[in-house]
């Protein structure tokens, strides 16, 4: 029992030393010896938890991906995988309903009650989800420098929420819900580079300790709605007691 504790805090280690690591310099740059380096193990010992470079890569992927943080059924050693089932996973997260239901549901409604309240909506569920698989999305663009097929990967995904965004915002000017823009889809484009940003990139930001969690989401909210609802549909702000 205590031998499992111990090696499941090792783990815990090294999960936080790779997501570092292949944040900072991708797949293709990373050593494991910068990995066990970082984690303050020898590199023999790493390799006691994974065979391979590609197979600690895509465990990393499903880890941050499936949404499974346990790490309490694991094996150890943890066997290899192909880079394929990491990067399915990440896909997966990506274009499964945790991304695109709320957008969709959106676009199929008739009637829209309070477009503040569903456009707000929109904004937090995309936030929400970029927020939550930061580190994954981080380690996905970095790789991604010198990786041209996960390169395609990721564009095809940023495609994709970019056409479905473009149909809600499209559908919702026509209905005189949202103010008219010079071009749709490079709105649709702006709204998912503003929530990246905050939810993502502003984590490696030198300034980035000046802006919690709560504010940033806030910011964004904010600016969003004041930039596509038209003044006259907004709800009153919140009032802080």
């Amino acid at each position: 029992m205590v031998d499992n504790a111990r090696k499941k805090k090792q783990l815990e280690k090294i999960i936080e030393s790779s997501i570092r690591v292949f944040s900072a310099r991708g797949y293709r740059q990373a050593q494991m010896s910068q990995i066990a380096q970082e984690a303050g193990i020898a590199p023999g010992t790493l390799y006691l938890y994974f065979g391979s470079k590609e197979s600690l890569f895509n465990f990393l992927l499903r880890y941050i991906f499936s949404g499974e943080q346990s790490l309490d059924a694991i094996s150890i050693p943890i066997k290899s995988s192909s880079w394929g089932l990491g990067i399915t996973s990440g896909k997966d997260a990506f274009v499964s309903s945790k991304l695109s239901a709320v957008i969709e549901n959106a676009i199929r409604k008739r009637e829209v009650m309070d477009i503040h309240q569903e456009f707000e909506k929109i904004i937090n569920s995309l936030f929400f989800t970029m927020a939550t698989y930061r580190h994954g999305i981080t380690i996905l663009l970095q790789s991604s420098l010198n990786w041209p097929e996960l390169a395609d990967f990721y564009v095809s995904i940023i495609k994709n929420l970019v056409e479905t965004l473009t149909v809600y915002l499209d559908e919702r000017i026509n209905q005189g819900l949202i103010r008219k823009v010079p071009n749709v889809s490079a709105s649709a484009r702006f709204i998912l580079d503003t929530i990246a940003w905050f939810a993502v990139h502003r984590h490696r930001a030198m300034h980035q300790s000046i802006i919690s969690e709560k504010v940033a989401e806030e910011t964004v909210v904010d600016a969003l709605v004041h930039a596509f609802i038209p003044q006259s549909l907004r709800r009153l702000p919140r009032t802080e007691v």
